[in-house]
């Protein structure tokens, strides 16, 4: 199918037709190999293009390659030698420090001790005036 409007076929030479239809085959051409390029061009950024600086975030990186599956387990290997960093003789030390953990980490609960000044700053704020209620299960 040719791409020349019909009101021009009838007015041109058969000679002229052909040599529109292979310039317009020459575009499509052209344009075929200028689409596959973009489509080879990764996106501009400051450092392959003209793109200022200053349209790039400062801590931006690299999308990262994705990583090949492996058929090993994560971990050590089996069979895998084991290396282990001797400790240093206590005779070549200056300073021994006995490091132990301490026998509760948990800190204690909060606790909540009512006071006059409390209850007066409950009552002034306005909270005490509100409607509370209780969901009880009958038994």
């Amino acid at each position: 199918m040719s791409d020349i409007p019909p009101e021009l076929l009838a007015e041109i030479t058969p000679a002229l037709r052909a040599f529109v239809e292979s310039l317009l085959i020459q575009m499509a051409e052209m344009q075929a190999k200028i689409d596959e390029s973009k489509a080879q061009v990764k996106r501009p950024t400051p450092k392959n293009s003209w793109v200022p600086p200053s349209t790039q975030h400062p801590q931006a990186r690299p999308a990262a390659k994705p990583k090949s599956k492996t058929k090993k387990p994560r971990g050590g290997q089996k069979g895998h030698k084991q290396t282990i960093r001797d400790l240093v003789p206590v005779e070549q030390c200056t300073e021994v420090i006995p490091l132990h953990p301490k026998q509760h980490s948990i800190p204690p609960p909060l606790t909540y001790q009512r006071t006059e000044k409390n209850a007066a700053a409950f009552a002034s704020s306005g909270l005490a005036s509100m409607h509370t209620a209780e969901a009880r299960i009958p038994t």
